[in-house]
């Protein structure tokens, strides 16, 4: 019985297996005639089924020599292919299916007529298949990824946080020749400092590069310094008669001929390069000599942007080594920038035929790409680029974006970007450089996302890219995203001309856009809360982050107006910790360290521009100047600053001295001499400040500036540097020595850059040996010309009017305790330095009516800097309350000059409880000598009387008119003991 029913199931079994077999060769039969089915109804729907009914019906057959490429590409269509299907695609031939395939072109070879170039390709798509063809494997590669983007493949960042793959039942392609054409050329473009995986981001967005283009400035590394100037300086500049290694002899025919080899030697190292660079070194020091100034004859008297024009002189540099090349190296290229004093075409030189210039944005604004009226640079931009197309039938445009040296905050000019490219195009460009420094996903992914689809396809439409990125990397959040942009894009309709640099970037961003903005993102976030994945919630996360970073320093901003330099200091606190919020939040986020660089650039500026006092900045000082530095020479050959007999000396020639006090801590010599010279020729100053100090100490100045300088302290050389740097202050250090009694301090600045953006002058300030700073300002000075304060002992009574036998004994006593510092000045801000406003002074104008005719003026030099000016012609004051005791005796007074008929006096009355005195009892201290135009002293000594607790101190003033004001400065107040 048991083997019966054993036989009985197997032959159940057997039966159950005959008709599994049935079935699957029915199906096998019914899924291949399905297909030959599915093949015909392509051809009916005249396109492509590459993957539908669960099933790819495409191979993969494409094939690329070069092994980083196709670890690249190739790997990359598989892996995409894969996660939008869920399947793997076959990689073998088979009948069933149809191939994906490529063909190179030989070289000269054209397809039908059509000339690929280096990046383009021709898809043809039939029912035989899809072959690719191309005359590189870069046109190859491009081919690969517009499939994938035809079919909704997007890398909006580099890495995986940026990807949106969209998941296919089908994927399908029309049938015809889908052409594969970029609109910019892709050589030019470059992952340097951008980190892991962004080369690849690149050509999937089909900006990749296996040759390149490059015009850096190249010439310090064709001709190092420590290979060739000790052993031949004369290829190097002529600076006043002395050789210096800052740019190239470029008339000196051995530079030539070496420079012709350096070429050879670049592209057997460099085969993948199409270009030679030529650019000079980024500065202004060309050689001076005959030759090469002869060079520069048609641009003689010629300056742009206050430079000398060199454009000339580069440009036959350039042709030599370009026509060299024609027979060793045929169709490579030779760059240099149009840039700087190339801004302006050559005048006498015909560019070579090899020769490309990519067009820079240096001299115009970095915020309005498209010309506007009310941006004058914006249109001389585009009016400038259409001269240098007459001349050079390979111009390529070269932009700083995101805005230069931001720290990599949110730059929202992606739409003017774009609209740039479209007509950068339209004009015949060839391709656009970008500046983009330091990768930073969060705060700038979304510029570098439009560029790359503009600079493929500049027909496509900024604004609905914009939509369509939105859409598709934000998800249910993404309309609220594109508002959110979109907003944040209107800071292009501000009028603000922004330099190459981030002064002034945060008053682009008004309070509007900022409060506008701040609300479609958090409605984004809190969508992305209740309905979207952990993906999408990370991506807006991420632009909050960078958000609270551009709102962190617009409220410094906006902040520091209100004069609170520990609640400024706050502000900058919560910048910093925007910025380490993003760089744990992300890898490339941002960088830290850079971000910080930069931003603490714009903020101690600001600080030390509204608090130089608090932050101890020496802003007293002779100033001495300007001198001729019109050969650029003056680093070199001036001569240093001496001291004899209380004259200032340089060399044997006596000089004066300007007493000067910056309302800043900025010693600004462009504004201090702004009468005396000329914007278009290059000056030097002196700065000259002493002092005396009780104990003797090792200290370090902090200090810095744009333009080489120099530092004397007791008449020891403790600094020289010679170039030129972005400047911020407290960038540099130097070690000195304060000795017992006077010290000296002296400051030379040449200035060598033309551009407003980096002013001429210098920060400075001291520390001792713990760290704390020393406020010099404070210290008595021991100046060539005395200052009014500390110059009372030379003839005490002739300082003091109305005076009696005994005040004048009692000023003596004073003086000597003034000089001690046993005296304070109870007056705050006695000489009105660093206020951008009177009101701040604590000072009163009477009546009100008057006030528009009272302000700051810092257009007169006289100890103190700033000073007060009236132009009324009726009666006022300027007033204080000073509280007091019965008994107390006081010396105050003034200094003014006056113009005109108008006159000025002190007028000092008594309160008590608020109550004034009766005018009996007022003491008026008025200038006794008649001279208009000197400076002159008021002041007195009063007693306070019986039951007063409050002294009113007023500066009055009459008859003054518009054309012939009145002036008062370095006020005083001293407690006599």
């Amino acid at each position: 019985m048991k083997q019966a029913s054993r036989r009985t199931t197997n032959d159940k079994t057997i039966i159950i297996a005959k008709k599994f077999f049935s079935s699957l060769l029915i199906a096998i039969f019914c899924l291949s005639f399905s297909s030959c089915a599915l093949t015909q109804k392509q051809i009916k729907q005249k396109q492509l089924d590459v993957f539908s009914n669960g099933q790819p019906h495409v191979y993969f057959n494409v094939k690329l020599k070069n092994k980083n490429v196709a670890n690249m590409v190739l790997k990359d269509f598989e892996k995409y292919f894969k996660i939008m299907t869920g399947k793997k695609l076959p990689m073998n031939k088979s009948l069933e299916l149809l191939p994906i395939e490529s063909r190179i072109l030989p070289k000269g070879e054209k397809s039908k007529g059509d000339s690929f170039g280096l990046q383009n390709a021709n898809i043809d798509i039939s029912e035989k298949g899809i072959l690719i063809t191309a005359s590189t494997e870069l046109g190859v590669a491009n081919a690969l990824y517009t499939l994938l983007d035809y079919w909704g493949c997007r890398w909006i960042m580099a890495g995986e946080l940026g990807e949106v793959i969209p998941k296919r039942k089908t994927l399908s392609l029309p049938y015809g020749k889908m052409a594969v054409r970029l609109s910019m050329d892709s050589r030019v473009e470059g992952s340097w400092m951008c980190g892991d995986g962004y080369n690849q981001w690149l050509w999937r967005n089909r900006m990749g590069r296996i040759h390149w283009l490059s015009s850096q400035h190249y010439w310090h590394y064709a001709f190092p310094k420590k290979d060739y100037f000790k052993d031949h300086p004369e290829y190097y500049s002529l600076i006043g008669g002395v050789r210096k290694p800052t740019q190239l002899c470029v008339s000196n025919p051995k530079v030539r001929e070496l420079m012709k080899k350096k070429a050879d030697e670049y592209f057997s190292k460099h085969p993948t390069a199409d270009s030679f660079p030529m650019d000079p070194a980024d500065n202004h020091f060309h050689c001076q000599c005959a030759n090469c100034a002869k060079l520069d004859e048609a641009f003689a008297g010629v300056k742009h942007k206050g430079a000398n024009v060199v454009t000339d002189r580069v440009a036959d540099f350039a042709n030599c080594v370009a026509k060299h090349l024609e027979k060793t190296h045929p169709g490579k290229m030779v760059g240099f920038y149009a840039y700087a004093n190339k801004k302006l075409p050559p005048r006498t030189v015909k560019l070579n035929k090899n020769i490309f210039i990519p067009y820079t944005r240096d001299s115009s604004c970095t915020l309005h790409y498209m010309p506007r009226n009310s941006c004058p640079t914006s249109k001389e931009y585009w009016t400038l680029l259409k001269d240098w197309m007459k001349i050079c039938d390979k111009m390529y445009c070269y932009e700083y974006e995101p805005v230069s040296w931001t720290g990599s905050l949110p730059c929202p000019v992606y739409l003017e970007r774009a609209k740039a490219i479209k007509k950068q195009h339209a004009i015949g460009i060839k391709g656009v450089i970008t500046d983009k420094g330091y990768r930073a996903d969060a705060t700038l992914f979304v510029n570098r996302y439009i560029t790359l689809r503009m600079l493929a396809d500049t027909n496509r439409d900024p604004e609905k890219e914009l939509k369509s990125m939105c859409e598709a990397f934000f998800g249910p959040a993404g309309s609220e995203m594109f508002d959110f942009y979109m907003e944040m894009a209107k800071v292009v309709e501000s009028d603000v001309v922004l330099g190459f640099g981030i002064a002034g970037y945060e008053k682009i961003f008004s309070a509007k856009i900022i409060t506008t903005a701040r609300k479609e993102l958090n409605k984004a976030l809190s969508i992305a809360k209740k309905r979207c994945d952990s993906t999408i919630i990370k991506r807006v996360a991420m632009v909050d982050l960078a958000q609270r970073y551009l709102e962190a320093y617009v409220a410094f901003f906006n902040n520091l107006q209100q004069s609170d330099y520990n609640s400024s200091v706050k502000d900058w606190r919560k910048i910093n910790s925007a910025i380490d919020s993003l760089s744990k939040a992300g890898k490339y986020y941002i960088r830290s360290k850079n971000a910080k660089r930069r931003i603490k650039s714009a903020v101690m500026k600001s600080l030390a521009k509204k608090f130089p006092k608090e932050m101890r900045f020496i802003t007293r000082w002779e100033i001495i100047g300007p001198g001729d530095n019109s050969k650029m020479d003056a680093f070199q050959k001036a001569k240093p600053l001496q001291v004899k007999n209380n004259k200032f000396f340089l060399g044997d020639k006596e000089v004066e001295a300007i007493n000067h006090a910056s309302p800043e801590g900025f010693v600004d010599f462009s504004k201090i001499f702004a009468k005396k010279i000329k914007n278009d020729s290059f000056h030097y100053g002196y700065a000259y400040r002493s002092f005396r100090i009780e104990n003797g100490e090792n200290v370090t100045f902090k200090f810095s500036s744009f333009n080489p300088i120099k530092i004397w302290l007791n008449g020891k050389l403790i600094h020289s540097r010679a170039g030129l740097n972005a400047d911020c202050p407290d960038q540099y250090s130097a070690k000195g020595v304060f000795k017992v009694g006077e010290n000296t301090i002296v400051i030379m600045v040449p200035q060598y850059s033309p551009t407003k953006n980096w002013r001429w002058g210098f920060w400075l300030r001291v520390i001792d040996s713990k760290g704390k700073h020393i406020d010099i300002n404070k210290k008595t000075p021991v100046n060539v010309r005395k200052k009014m304060e500390f110059s009372l002992n030379d003839t005490p009574a002739k300082y003091v009017v109305n005076s009696s036998a005994n005040d004048k004994k009692v000023l003596k006593e004073a003086v000597k305790q003034i000089k001690t510092g046993k005296l304070k000045n109870l007056i705050p801000h006695p000489g009105f330095e660093s206020l951008s406003k009177l009101s701040l002074s604590t000072f009163v104008v009477w009546p009100p009516a008057i006030r528009s005719k009272v302000a700051l003026d810092n257009s007169h030099t006289n100890p103190g800097g700033a000073l007060v000016r009236f132009t009324n012609k009726k009666a006022g004051s300027l007033n204080r309350f000073f509280k007091v005791k019965p008994g107390e005796k006081y010396l105050l007074g003034f200094e003014c000059m006056q113009q005109g008929k108008g006159t000025v006096h002190m007028s000092v009355g008594w309160r008590e409880n608020g109550n004034f005195f009766d005018n009996s009892l007022n003491r008026v201290f008025h200038q006794k000598s008649t001279s208009l135009s000197a400076w002159k002293t008021v002041a007195g000594i009063v007693t306070v009387p019986p039951n007063a607790d409050q002294l009113v101190y007023a500066i009055s003033v009459s008859g003054f008119a518009s054309n012939s004001p009145g002036y008062v400065d370095n006020l005083f107040l001293y407690k006599l003991r």
